[in-house]
């Protein structure tokens, strides 16, 4: 069965482009404006994580050193961002999650997934 989903982008820089050229393939592309700098964003999402509201589908070493080795390098790439945030080298998934959760908060979303577009990585 289908189910119902949403992309989100940030209309900036490039997005309307892509915005535009999703519509053309993909059902439920929504346009967002960033509000806020990053790290207001991303503090503004942090509640939702630190109550356990967001799930990254990994595990941690047995003796809590870091990441069991079934959890994958894109969870522990984010993780490792996330606890650099604001002052690593980069912020981009940071950013996505936190408009992520930040434009799904009072919306009924059964789940959310981020990623970032092939070729882009």
């Amino acid at each position: 069965p289908a189910v119902p989903h949403n992309v989100v982008i940030e209309s900036a820089a490039n997005g309307p482009d892509a915005i535009a050229e999703m519509r053309r393939w993909v059902q439920g592309v929504i346009a967002v404006t960033a509000k806020g700098s990053k790290t207001m964003r991303a503090e503004a999402a942090s509640a939702a994580l630190e109550g356990g509201n967001c799930f990254l589908p990994g595990i941690r070493a047995a003796d809590g050193s870091g990441y069991d080795e079934r959890t994958s390098a894109d969870v522990q790439r984010f993780v490792e961002e996330a606890a650099k945030f604001p002052n690593g080298l980069n912020d981009d998934e940071v950013d996505q999650w936190s408009q992520a959760v930040n434009w799904s908060r009072g919306r009924r979303v059964a789940r959310a997934r981020t990623g970032i577009p092939v070729g882009r990585a």
